[in-house]
């Protein structure tokens, strides 16, 4: 017989959740002035990345121990960064 816990399951056993985000800044994603990049904000809808956190981050954050939500960004150059 093999057991299949539920999320519920988990929590009950004492496991924690603690939600961190991390959002791709890479190339990959077109540039954000393009209207096709996950990251173009230049509208009132939100970007699919928004959309995306928002939905999984309501749901988990009701579970998560501490409260704190750590955002790690990677990929990208900060603006007016001077490599020279």
């Amino acid at each position: 017989m093999q057991e299949n816990p539920n999320f519920a399951d988990y929590l009950n056993a004492g496991w924690q959740i603690s939600l961190s985000v991390a959002i791709d800044f890479t190339a990959s994603n077109l540039q954000i002035f393009d209207p096709r990049s996950l990251h173009f904000n230049y509208s009132k809808d939100p970007t699919p990345y928004c959309t995306a956190i928002t939905e999984v981050a309501t749901i988990l954050e009701g579970y998560d121990h501490y409260g704190n939500y750590p955002l790690f960004g990677f990929g990208g150059i900060p603006k007016y960064m001077n490599y020279n």
